[in-house]
């Protein structure tokens, strides 16, 4: 201990105590259930998941809203809405299924479109309907929760280094033989 000019004692710290205080010690693994990392690691993973749940079914109530989107070009109507519904829900599955690899964000997204689609799909109390029975819905309907589903569904990809590794390894057999 040393004194302050107020002659009051004054404890200093060692960087131990002040980890302690904030509950910052490291922690043994005799003492600890799991590792901090994946008590970490888990809580982004659910955190993620629920984010792309949101933001499918978001993104699908508002492709639901728009895929009826046409313009008339003089020989008939022209519906880009359906083809840029499903342009987007099938590009935003694919970009998550590369990006984050793990099959469960993606399924997390594909379960919100497919919510949002067969919630707006359902007669309401005022029997309006916002898919209506006509083609170009039937084809939404059908259509972007098969490509989700389908895209959630597909197997993963081996790593580029691991295919050029075996490749690498099949051509080296090759030129032995």
């Amino acid at each position: 201990m040393t004194t302050s000019s107020n002659a009051e004692p004054v404890r200093t710290t060692t960087d131990a105590d002040s980890l302690g205080v904030l509950g910052l010690q490291d922690v043994t693994p005799a003492d600890a259930k799991e590792p901090a990392a994946s008590r970490d690691g888990r809580a982004d993973r659910i955190f993620t998941a629920a984010a792309l749940l949101a933001g499918g079914f978001l993104t699908g109530a508002i492709a639901t809203f728009l895929h009826r989107a046409r313009f008339d070009a003089g020989f008939g109507p022209v519906w880009l809405g359906i083809v840029a519904s499903l342009l987007v829900i099938t590009l935003l599955a694919v970009g998550i299924r590369l990006y984050l690899r793990e099959r469960i964000y993606v399924t997390s997204f594909a379960a919100g479109v497919i919510v949002a689609v067969v919630a707006l799909a359902m007669l309401t109390f005022g029997h309006s309907a916002i898919i209506l029975a006509d083609l170009v819905s039937t084809i939404w309907a059908a259509g972007a929760p098969l490509l989700v589903s389908l895209i959630a569904a597909w197997p993963r990809l081996p790593e580029r280094r691991e295919r050029y590794s075996e490749h690498q390894s099949t051509i080296s057999k090759e030129a032995q033989s």
